[in-house]
């Protein structure tokens, strides 16, 4: 097979040495200075556009002139090499990260003197190209393809500019390792190596590796900046081995491995065993090759080696501290570059993975778990569309929600501003001049997605027993989904029907002061609101129990309480006030209470049936059993009668005695009339106000 090397060159008179190793470069390390200033002018003059391509051997080669230097053994030196690169990388990203978000490098690196950035820089490039190091090819150094590494874009912006070169090699999800290596894209490199997509196999391997060494010198250089300013030494260590059989060769390259590993031998095996895998596994040869019609003549054909097996995934190396990357986070979408602060964040919740969000001061970190399903759901769909592409409506959603759940206001906002910077800072100027963000709309695929991810979770399992995947014939009931401490953010919800939802409050009776927020008015007990005593109905004669008249004491006085219930595990000797944060599950509630207290459960059972019904998987995960409240509802409307409506549920379904019918949660019968007289009142309280307000009562 022919090589044939193409002398289609602008510089063809040049002498290849001059070719190959462009002008007497001062010492690196004795004269930092003066090789940086000639290396900087050398690869901008690669670098610029408006002249012509510089020499490069490789260029416009032809297939066949890379076929015979992509053997087996070069694909395993490059097989190796992309897994080390891999391995840097990974390594690289969370010392960044850790940096920037734990030590405030960003700021720190930006207040030295031009003098203190001038002297980490400097020792990097001392140590990278100085004696025993990898920076020199038979391109010359390295460096002259790297125009990232030019003196002038590192310092410009007093240092941004090399802190946004560390920011390019900071991944999506530090606890996903990578399993390809990084290469930052370079069009003039790629032009002045001959790479395109169109590339032969062989030809593309080749070209590809230096893309990856290209990026991987680049990668290095960083990490010695940053190991300067931390006070470390680096140490170069030059290993040699010679190709052979695998076990001899895995051998001598064991050294090197081990040292990469930090000395640990468990580590060190690891590799070696699953390069050796590697290895065997590798696919050399294609699926034409050693053709049976060829054996059958004494005739072997073989193929080139089948060289795409470089570009196979790597193995990553995992070690015994290693996080799980979660799947309900998802990866960013292509362009949206996360804050060192958000890998944080991802980071813990990859460590608390029952979390939903995880809040931060100076001192402490404290995980924040949603208990109701719908507004977990909608939560977490929330907060992934921040983590992916920082959007702004998202994020006012997930900051009302916080807002609730953070106790000091301040660090809530710094920690947000410091995780999505610009798109928060968008939301507090919206909230300033008085227009806030837009709600979001969440889609039932969304809902969907996200009610799967809870399943494969065990989470919520409770809910969703009868949960079926997909979106095909499914049945669904309008919500209102309302955050903050005000309740002044609405998100609307086409919500599956055959889950449980529960959408409550439940609080000890006296704590209910953030719920106050909520109304436009201040709640007394002289408002006319749902409570007042011209609201709730005189029980009829012979129908009020002490614990009913209990009961009526403290929705008078408690006018936020829905109902007061007893029997909290923890603490069964207190008052806990429930609050429906649902607008229609609030009104339809509000409506049977009232006909309850003035019929009485003899006379009116489906309305006791109702409010047994709602309650159960309203009181899901609060801690308040139902035998708990089936037996306050006995002291407070009588135990036969209780007990009678008991035996007409059967799951979903209430069976009335008198005549028969069945009639599940939402079509027991109600009156109309109660509910305009539910409206008003709730109206009259200011609760709801965003979806009463325009409300008219109908004559």
């Amino acid at each position: 097979m022919s090589r044939r090397i193409s002398q289609n060159s602008s510089q063809t008179h040049r002498p290849l040495w001059e070719k190959l190793f462009p002008n007497n470069l001062p010492n690196p390390v004795t004269h930092t200075k003066e090789w940086i200033s000639e290396t900087d002018k050398i690869c901008k003059d690669r670098f610029d556009l408006s002249k012509p391509l510089p020499y490069d051997m490789e260029r416009e080669q032809e297939e066949d002139y890379f076929i015979p230097l992509t053997n087996e053994n070069v694909l395993q030196e490059m097989v190796a090499f992309r897994r080390f690169a891999c391995t840097s990388h990974h390594k690289l990203s969370r010392n960044v990260t850790m940096l920037l978000a734990d030590y405030d490098f960003e700021t720190k690196w930006t207040a030295l003197s031009n003098a203190q950035r001038e002297k980490h820089l400097l020792t990097a490039f001392k140590e990278q190209e100085g004696p025993g190091s990898a920076g020199l090819t038979l391109r010359g150094p390295q460096k002259l393809n790297c125009p990232e590494l030019c003196w002038g874009e590192l310092v410009k912006n007093r240092g941004q500019g090399f802190l946004d070169l560390l920011m390019r090699f900071m991944l999506d999800n530090n606890d996903k390792p990578p399993i390809q290596p990084l290469i930052l894209e370079q069009p003039r490199y790629d032009e002045i190596i001959g790479w395109n997509e169109q590339c032969g196999p062989a030809q593309k391997a080749w070209l590809d590796f230096h893309r990856v060494m290209r990026t991987d010198h680049i990668g290095t250089y960083c990490s010695l900046v940053i190991a300067e300013y931390a006070g470390k030494k680096v140490e170069f260590k030059t290993f040699v081995h010679e190709h052979s059989t695998t076990k001899p060769t895995l051998a001598g390259f064991e050294p090197m491995v081990n040292l990469f590993m930090n000395g640990d031998e468990t580590k060190t095996k690891r590799w070696i065993k699953d390069e050796a895998a590697q290895r065997k596994n590798m696919k050399l040869f294609c699926e034409n090759c050693y053709k049976e019609e060829d054996k059958s003549q004494g005739k072997m054909s073989v193929c080139p080696p089948y060289v795409t097996s470089v570009f196979q995934d790597s193995i990553p190396v995992y070690t015994p501290e290693q996080l799980t990357a979660r799947e309900d986070i998802p990866p960013p979408v292509p362009g949206y570059r996360r804050s060192a602060h958000l890998l944080k964040q991802i980071s813990i919740l990859n460590r608390f993975p029952d979390k939903d969000y995880i809040a931060l001061t100076d001192e402490d970190e404290f995980g924040i778990t949603l208990d109701e399903l719908q507004g977990a759901t909608v939560f977490n769909i929330m907060r992934n569309r921040c983590m992916a592409s920082g959007d702004e409506s998202a994020l006012f959603y997930v900051y009302r929600v916080m807002d609730r759940q953070v106790s000091k206001i301040q660090l809530l906002q710094r920690q947000l501003r410091r995780e999505y910077g610009t798109s928060f800072e968008n939301i507090m100027k919206a909230l300033d001049s008085g227009h806030p963000p837009a709600a979001p709309e969440v889609s039932t695929e969304e809902i969907d997605k996200m009610l799967v991810l809870f399943q494969r979770k065990g989470r919520f399992s409770a809910e969703l027993q009868n949960y079926n995947p997909g979106l095909q014939g499914k049945k669904t009931q309008p919500m209102a989904c309302q955050v903050g401490p005000k309740k002044d953010l609405t998100v609307f919800l086409s919500w599956p029907e055959d889950t449980v939802t529960s959408s409550i409050t439940v609080l000890p009776l006296g704590k209910e002061s953030w719920i106050n927020s909520r109304y436009t008015k201040p709640q007394t007990p002289d408002i006319l609101g749902p409570n007042h005593s011209s609201q709730i109905p005189e029980p009829s004669d012979g129908l009020c129990l002490p614990a009913l008249e209990k009961q009526l004491h403290l929705l008078y006085t408690h006018p936020t309480a829905d109902y007061v219930l007893w029997g909290q595990i923890d603490d069964p000797r207190v008052p806990y006030l429930v609050h429906f944060e649902d607008f229609s599950q609030c009104i339809a509630f509000l409506g049977y209470r009232r006909r309850l207290l003035w019929n009485g459960a003899e006379a009116d059972p489906d309305s006791l049936a109702y409010m047994l019904m709602v309650l159960e998987p309203a009181l899901l995960r609060k801690k308040i059993p139902m035998d708990a409240v089936r037996a306050q509802f006995e002291r407070e409307y009588g135990e036969d009668e209780v007990r009678a409506v008991i035996k007409c549920i059967t799951g979903e379904v209430y069976r009335r005695e008198r005549d028969g019918k069945t009639f599940t949660l939402d079509h027991i019968p109600a009156n109309r009339q109660d509910m305009q007289v539910i409206l008003k009142a709730l109206k009259t309280a200011g609760r709801f106000h965003d979806l009463l307000k325009n409300w008219v009562p109908q004559e």
